[in-house]
């Protein structure tokens, strides 16, 4: 009986009928799989672990969707056993089966010939094995229920040997090929419970999840390699935590050991992959090897010296022909613009490197990764970038110092390039680590560069301090940057201005106002005779808020802030300055009683940031002063709501445990009490308060306003035994003046008092009673003004 007179007949022939027939039909053909890998039909593992996240839900979706789907990834992922399980778990859904070999052209047509056999088609004498091959597939074009399997395909040729009707297409391949309209499905490594499940199958042991994790790591979860460690420790009778202890000290030579039934070991498999390549792909390859491993965007490299070599090419074509034969070996993924190497792939080939190959590898990443690093690596603008670079930055840092003595330089340049990434994304201890890691690097050098290098070093712990509230420490690493500078680049640098701009805002946030108006008006002219707009820009903004911090005029600060947007208009990446400037003349604005006016630019300071992206602190900072107006215009409710969400996107783009953040929580706080939201209000600002001294110690400008805030809360409720308590407390006292000027009363603050003057008179007369040794008659005689509403 012919399968196609069940085919034209199938009411004929019950179901139970056609199942005996079809396993009678395969019997007495054979299989090619039976005669190859003497294991039944299919070249099935002893130790198969389904793997039900790709099978069931992945494979059988695009079958029923497309009816091909394509499993690649690197050999020895599992590709064919998964490819297998799927057939075991399916195999009542088919009338037929059928396994090709498809990496060799002869063998393929071999197993359609088989395929062919089944389907009583025979082959003419005088026809060529590919074009009998093609008729096979025009029979199964014509045929009904089955799934067929191209395992381990090589060429995308393959294609014209594949059904389109009928039945169902499962190919596995190293090469990422689209073969018609299939879906590819990449095999990613295993997890841990399914490395348990191979390990515990393998050796019959109890095997502790702890080890499994550490194993799937250090396999890099590749199928092979996890099969070859549980045949090892089977054979070995070794524990499996011995083993890892192995792994961790000779994975190489692990690559090796524990060979599995016909396939040869991952050592061989990424020998035989990287023996193809071409010399381009073979010395891009190179350059993954000296990496991290992470994905990198790859750039055409022109050599910066005639003569010097480099592994990444020149010319966009031949780089992307190179990704190309990678990719077909799945030695390389990408995803966009991005391309990664399998980990495993990665220390094979570094372990083959000769010393000059591996010079010429560190040379060419240390090139890709200087030619896409930003200068400023800690702005916003930066932060997609370098989420990129930062793992290749820091791991060639580290590659440099162990592998050259003499890298100090390079190694440092890298630490020191990520220190602003890492506190931008609020991971001070770790900068500090890389900077004094560079510092270390650098001792005894006194080259130019090693000396101006050093400088800028000093440069970033100083800012690490000042960030943390240590102002006299920061001060003096400032001033040692600066010698630094000026011994290796001499006093009219640009280098050198960025230090007087820096240890300008060091004072500023000391108080020490004079000192930082000299050193900022230091940094203008050389930013100016240099053309850098943007650090022109910040040095100008920077003026106008200490012309705000000094009490000078509105018209002084607004002309600073009116210049800085001029000056940002020739550097689209200052547009953060321009916000910041906007937030000055909104406040020069409402200085000189113009609210309406200092609303709508604050308005335009949000609009500007908000074109930029949402999550900045520049965003924050505009929400919260644009909320912190509406409030004192009366518009209550819309007012709290803008200072809420800014505070909400600084605890996105800075950490929640930082001086900043707490300085926003304090003004959260002041927009809650001006709004009688007291239970808020207290919450934000004891929080801040809190925050502040642990950070920074009482002696800090911010810890006496976050001190002075507090007690205007208590003022403001009438808790005025706590607020007695807290002036009088342990830590630095805050003065009566000080005090008297945070509530409103003769400073810059507005008075949040209106309509609870016999509470702050009450208040004001305590203040004035505080001290045991005598009364402060002025302020008593304040307090009575108060009441008797004359202030």
């Amino acid at each position: 009986m012919h399968h196609k007179t069940i085919d034209n007949n199938p009411d004929d022939y019950p179901a139970t009928l056609i199942y005996q027939w079809k396993i009678d039909h395969e019997n007495e053909h054979g299989t090619i799989a039976a005669e190859v890998f003497g294991r039944g039909n299919f070249p099935l593992s002893a130790h198969l672990v389904v793997r039900r996240d790709k099978i069931e839900s992945s494979v059988s979706g695009i079958l029923e969707r497309s009816g091909k789907v394509i499993l690649t990834g690197l050999s020895g992922s599992g590709k064919t056993q998964i490819a297998l399980s799927w057939l075991t778990e399916n195999s009542s859904s088919y009338a037929f089966r059928w396994w090709v070999r498809a990496s060799d052209a002869s063998v393929m047509y071999e197993d359609l010939a088989v395929v062919g056999a089944h389907l009583g088609i025979s082959r003419g004498s005088d026809e060529s094995a590919p074009d009998f091959a093609r008729r096979v597939v025009l029979g199964l074009n014509d045929a009904r229920s089955y799934v067929i399997v191209y395992d381990d395909v090589a060429d995308v040729s393959v294609e014209e040997y594949m059904p389109t009707n009928g039945g169902h297409v499962i190919v596995t391949t190293r090469g990422g090929y689209r073969i018609g309209a299939s879906r590819t499905i990449p095999v990613g490594g295993f997890t841990a419970i399914e490395t348990y499940s191979l390990i515990s199958d393998f050796i019959g042991g109890t095997v502790t999840s702890d080890e499994c994790e550490k194993l799937a790591e250090l396999t890099s979860g590749l199928a092979l390699f996890v099969a070859q460690a549980a045949s090892y420790i089977a054979a070995t009778g070794m524990t499996v935590s011995a083993y890892v202890s192995l792994l961790n000290e000779r994975k190489l030579d692990l690559l090796d050991r524990g060979k599995v039934s016909a396939h040869v070991t991952v050592a061989e498999s990424i020998a035989e992959a990287i023996q193809g390549l071409g010399n381009s792909s073979r010395t891009l390859l190179n350059v993954f090897a000296s990496l991290a491993d992470a994905p990198v965007r790859l750039i055409p490299l022109i050599p910066p010296n005639v003569g010097v070599s480099i592994d990444v090419p020149s010319d966009q074509l031949e780089l992307e022909d190179a990704i190309a034969e990678l990719r077909s070996y799945s030695l390389v993924e990408r995803e966009g613009t991005l391309v990664s190497a399998h980990g495993l792939v990665r220390e094979v080939v570094r372990s083959k490197l000769s010393r000059q190959e591996l010079r010429s590898s560190l040379t060419s990443a240390v090139l890709l990764i200087v030619d896409q690093m930003p200068e400023r690596t800690g702005s916003t603008d930066s932060r997609s970038i370098m989420d990129i670079l930062f793992p290749h930055a820091l791991h060639l840092g580290h590659s440099l110092a162990a592998e050259f003595a003499s890298s100090g330089e390079i190694s440092g340049f890298f630490f020191n390039r990520l220190a602003p990434y890492l506190q931008s994304r609020g991971q001070d201890a770790a900068a500090l680590q890389i900077l004094n890691r560079a510092l270390l690097l650098l001792e005894g050098q006194q080259g130019i560069e090693a000396q101006g290098l050093r400088g800028s070093i000093l440069h970033n712990l100083a800012w690490i301090d000042l960030e943390q509230g240590r102002i006299d420490k920061a001060i003096e690493l400032y001033r040692q940057s600066i010698s630094e500078k000026v011994a290796a680049l001499g006093h009219n640098s640009w280098s050198l201005a960025i230090g007087y701009g820096a240890i300008g805002s060091a004072f500023q946030a000391q108080e020490s106002f004079d000192e930082a108006f000299e050193y900022f008006n230091m940094a203008v002219p050389i930013f100016r005779a240099n053309d850098d707009y943007y650090r022109l820009a910040e040095t100008l903004v920077d003026l106008a808020a200490l012309g705000i911090q000094r009490g000078q005029g509105p018209a002084l600060v607004a002309a600073y802030a009116q210049e800085a947007i001029e000056v940002a208009e020739n550097d689209p990446s200052a547009w953060s300055f321009v916000v910041a400037a906007n937030i000055h003349l909104g406040e020069a604005e409402k200085r000189q009683g113009d609210y309406l006016s200092s609303v709508k630019r604050a308005r335009i300071a949000q609009t500007i940031a908000e074109s930029k992206g949402f999550d900045s602190v520049s965003m924050a900072r505009a929400l919260s002063f644009h909320g912190r107006l509406l409030i004192e215009y009366g518009v209550h409710e819309f007012g709290i709501s803008l200072v809420e969400t800014g505070i909400d996107v600084l605890s996105r783009v800075r950490p929640t445990y930082s001086l900043e953040f707490a300085r926003a929580q304090g003004n959260l706080g002041m927009a809650f009490l001006d709004c009688g939201q007291a239970d808020k209000a207290y919450s934000s600002l004891l929080e801040s308060f809190k925050v502040i001294y642990e950070i920074a110690g009482a002696s800090h400008p911010l810890a006496r306003v976050a001190k002075s805030l507090l007690a205007n809360f208590y003022v403001a409720v009438g808790w005025l035994n706590m607020f007695s308590s807290l002036i009088a407390g342990e830590g630095d006292q805050v003065s009566v003046d000080e005090i008297l000027g945070r509530i409103g009363i003769g400073g810059d603050l507005a008075c949040l008092m209106t309509g609870h003057e016999i509470a702050l008179g009450g208040l004001v007369y305590e203040i004035g009673t505080l001290e045991a040794d005598r009364r402060d008659e002025r302020v008593i005689n304040l307090a009575v003004d108060i009441v008797a509403g004359r202030v």
